[in-house]
C-alpha cells in the first residue's frame, strides 16, 4: 500500500509540475502541496515536491514560505547522495536569494551548482542555472559578462532541444538589449520568445515578454502597438494569477510612458 500511495504522490506531483509550466500556477499549487504530503514516506516524492513548490512560490514573490522548503528538499537530497538533485535545488536556493536582494549568496549559490551540474553531467538543468545567473550580472550591471552567459546558455539549450528554456533564454537576452539601450536588437528577440512560448504553451513567459516587447515597440516610437501588445501581457498574467509580474510590468511601463511623453496605459 505504501509503494501504491508513493506512486500515487509522484503521479499527482507530476501533473502539478505539468500545470506550472504551462501556467496553471493556482491549479499547480493545490497539487503539489499535496505530492509531498502523500509521499511524505518516501524522500525522494516528497523532496521534489518540495523543490518543485518551492520554485512556484519563488514565481509568486512568496519567498518566506519557499526558503524552508528548499532546505528541507536539499537535506534530503544530500542524504539520499542525489548530487544531480542536490546541484537543481542549489540552482533553486540562489534564485531565491536573488528574489530576496541577497545577491552575494546568490552568486555563490550559482556558481555552485553550474559545477555541481558539470560535474554530473546534466547539461539540462545547467542552462537554468546559467541562466540565473546572467540575470544576476545583469541586475548588477555588469551587462557584457551576464551576455556572454546567456550565450552560453542558448547554445546549451538548443544543444539539448530544450525550447521552454531557449525561449526564455532568448527573452531575457532581448530584455537585456533593451535595458542596455538597444531596442532595434530587442525586438526580434521577444518576437522569436513569443513565438517558442506559444508553441510550448509557456503563458507566464508569453505574458511577460509580451509586455516586455510593448516596452520595446514604445521605445521605437510605436505606442498604439506597444500598448495592444502590453495589454496582451498584461491580460496573460492576470488570467494566471501572476500577481507579482503584473505589478512589476505594470510599474515598468508608467515610468517608460512618462519617458516617452505618452499617455500611461491603463489595466
Amino acid at each position: 500500500e505504501g509503494g501504491l500511495r508513493n506512486l500515487e504522490g509522484k503521479a499527482i506531483g507530476d501533473l502539478g509540475l505539468l500545470y506550472y509550466e504551462t501556467g496553471r500556477l493556482k491549479e499547480a499549487e493545490v497539487l503539489l502541496r499535496q505530492s509531498r504530503d502523500i509521499g511524505a514516506g518516501d524522500p525522494r516524492t516528497t523532496a521534489v515536491a518540495e523543490s518543485n513548490l518551492g520554485n512556484l512560490l519563488v514565481d509568486l514573490g512568496r519567498i518566506a514560505e519557499a526558503e524552508p522548503l528548499y532546505e528541507s528538499a536539499l537535506r534530503a537530497f544530500r542524504d539520499i547522495a542525489d548530487r544531480r538533485c542536490e546541484a537543481g535545488v542549489t540552482c533553486c536556493q540562489g534564485t531565491l536569494f536573488m528574489q530576496s536582494g541577497r545577491l552575494g549568496p546568490a552568486e555563490r549559490k550559482l556558481e555552485e551548482a553550474i559545477r555541481l551540474q558539470r560535474e554530473v553531467g546534466d547539461r539540462y538543468q545547467e542552462v537554468f542555472s546559467l541562466t540565473n545567473l546572467a540575470m544576476l550580472l545583469a541586475d548588477t550591471g555588469r551587462a557584457a559578462e551576464a551576455r556572454a552567459r546567456y550565450g552560453q546558455a542558448l547554445a546549451l539549450a538548443r544543444e539539448v532541444g530544450d525550447a521552454r528554456s531557449e525561449g526564455s533564454v532568448l527573452g531575457n537576452l532581448a530584455s537585456l538589449d533593451l535595458s542596455t539601450g538597444h531596442p532595434d536588437a530587442a525586438r526580434p528577440l521577444f518576437e522569436e520568445a513569443l513565438a517558442i512560448h506559444r508553441r510550448v504553451r509557456n503563458r507566464a513567459f508569453e505574458g511577460a515578454h509580451a509586455c516586455g516587447l510593448g516596452l520595446t515597440l514604445l521605445a521605437l516610437g510605436d505606442a498604439a502597438t506597444a500598448r495592444e501588445r502590453r495589454n496582451e501581457g498584461a491580460d496573460i498574467l492576470r488570467s494566471i494569477g501572476d500577481v507579482r509580474e503584473l505589478d512589476q510590468v505594470r510599474a515598468e511601463m508608467r515610468r517608460a510612458c512618462g519617458e516617452a511623453g505618452v499617455a500611461a496605459f491603463d489595466g
